[in-house]
């Protein structure tokens, strides 16, 4: 559809809209859903003070595109809502393993290292650690926050404290926030730490007496096996209390079934595919983005899950 013939079509939307019998849908909907006007221009890029007047009907601008916008923002909401939910953390092989890493890290006050695979479940398994344990500080690190400083602010807002400054200043901040308090510091995607982020963490490990879990891929392990002769990696190297390679690790077939389970029955059939997805790369991650959109499918057709819309699913991924 050109824009030229979507532009007419939305106009014409616009023009349809009862704004008065939009403000009272809109107005019902946030009551039933708690949701506030700062929601809803976190939902629509329109700011609180034009929603704010659309709804008190002074809005001085035009009406029917502010309707149009937030209408079209909460059709998008109520799908979210009604479409197949991602399945929830179940414990995997795979997670029993990160959990063995994390566990013994956080009680014995120990450096635990978990490296491998993409895609098996580390994170998930990790984040629902964090979840069931709320003094666990839970750092995930990319590009734009892995040098040392980058590092201490986000352990300083993860703390709940607010210090700005250098990085002396952050670093006293942190070390009285966790200095014997026998919390666990995880930092996924690690391989993305400078060596002076990695230096940092160890002297507040050193320092505090916490537990410190860095997971991510083999870059994790082998950057510091590799260059362990180097001081500013023995260091950290030489405190590792406990590690676990995730390398080819097989995802079983039980295991799948426990994750696809959950919400449909599936098949046989059905059950070999994602097994066998779930043991290709990209692992669980790829084989839940399957389930999704084949169950999706599936369900637009009328029909329960089934071999054809996995297949068809199958060829809309990148592998």
């Amino acid at each position: 559809m050109s824009s030229a013939v979507l532009n007419l079509k939305e106009k014409a939307e616009m023009m349809s809209l009862d704004i008065e019998a939009t403000r009272r849908s809109i107005q019902s909907h946030m009551e039933q859903t708690g949701k506030s006007q700062s929601d809803l221009s976190r939902l629509t890029g329109l700011s609180p003070a034009t929603i704010s007047q659309f709804l008190k009907g002074i809005y001085a601008g035009n009406n029917e595109q502010i309707a149009y916008t937030i209408m079209k923002a909460l059709e998008i909401e109520i799908r979210r809502k009604d479409a197949i939910k991602t399945p929830q953390f179940v414990m995997t092989s795979v997670a029993e393993d990160v959990l063995a890493v994390v566990k013994y890290a956080h009680d014995y006050k120990d450096i635990g290292i978990i490296y491998g695979d993409a895609g098996i479940g580390k994170t998930m398994t990790l984040r629902q650690y964090a979840a069931q344990n709320p003094g666990t500080v839970f750092i995930t690190v990319n590009p734009t926050n892995s040098n040392s400083k980058a590092i201490l602010e986000e352990l300083v807002e993860k703390l709940g404290k607010q210090e700005y400054g250098d990085r002396r200043r952050l670093r006293r901040t942190v070390v009285s926030s966790l200095k014997d308090s026998g919390r666990l510091v995880i930092i996924d995607e690690a391989q993305h730490l400078q060596m002076s982020a990695l230096e940092t963490l160890r002297s507040i490990y050193d320092e505090c007496g916490i537990g410190l879990v860095l997971c991510g891929n083999e870059t994790v392990y082998t950057q510091m096996k590799g260059k362990a002769k180097a001081a500013e990696f023995a260091q950290l190297f030489s405190r590792v209390g406990i590690r676990r390679y995730l390398n080819n690790q097989k995802i079983s077939k039980e295991d799948v079934k426990k994750i696809v389970g959950q919400e449909a029955e599936v098949s046989g059939e059905c059950l070999d595919f994602f097994h066998k997805v779930a043991n290709n790369p990209g692992g669980i991650r790829t084989m839940v983005k399957l389930f999704i959109l084949s169950w999706t499918l599936a369900n637009s057709m009328g029909e329960s899950l089934n071999l054809q819309a996995i297949r068809a699913a199958n060829e809309l991924l990148m592998y």
